[in-house]
C-alpha cells in the first residue's frame, strides 16, 4: 500500500475507487503510510461527506469510517486487533492468512449453525473470541475478548 495511491484515489471522488482505497487502509497494518496519510484525514472526510458511497444492508461510508480511525488508532499505538471489537464482517480465518491474528481453537457447533474460535493477535499477543454465524445469506462475526 503507498499513500499517494490512497490520496489519488479519495482525490477521485468516486465511490468505488474510496472503497477500494478504504479496504486497502483496512487490509494494512503499515504504520509509516498510516502516519502519512493522518494528515488528509480532514480532508478525506470531507470528501467523504459529499460522495454517495452506496450500500443498501450496511452504509459503505461507515467502512470508511472505520478505516480512518483505524489510521488515527495505529498511529495512537493501538493494536489492531481494536478494531474487530464491534464489527462483524472481519472473517478470522482471513485475518490470519494476511499475518494479522493466529488461529489457536476453532469449534463447529453445528446445532447453532456457528463456528467459535480462539485466535491470538500477531501483534499483542491478546486473545480474541469470534463466533461466526451462518443462519444469514453471508456469514457475520461477533467478534469479544476471551
Amino acid at each position: 500500500m503507498q499513500a499517494r495511491k490512497i490520496i489519488d484515489k479519495f482525490q477521485t471522488k468516486d465511490s468505488g475507487a474510496i472503497r477500494e482505497a478504504t479496504w486497502e487502509i483496512l487490509r494494512s497494518n503499515n504504520r509509516e503510510v498510516f502516519a502519512e496519510l493522518k494528515d488528509y484525514l480532514p480532508k478525506f472526510r470531507e470528501i467523504l461527506a459529499s460522495v454517495d458511497m452506496g450500500g443498501m444492508l450496511h452504509r459503505n461510508a461507515k467502512d470508511t469510517e472505520l478505516a480512518f480511525g483505524y489510521i488515527e488508532d495505529t498511529c495512537n499505538g493501538v493494536c489492531r486487533c481494536r478494531l474487530y471489537i464491534g464489527q462483524n464482517f472481519f472473517d478470522p480465518e482471513k485475518e490470519a492468512v494476511c499475518g494479522f491474528l493466529y488461529i489457536v481453537k476453532s469449534e463447529v457447533k453445528v446445532s447453532l449453525y456457528e463456528r467459535h474460535f480462539t485466535a491470538r493477535c500477531q501483534g499483542c499477543s491478546k486473545l480474541l473470541q469470534v463466533r461466526e454465524v451462518h443462519g444469514w445469506h453471508v456469514p457475520w462475526y461477533e467478534w469479544g475478548d476471551a
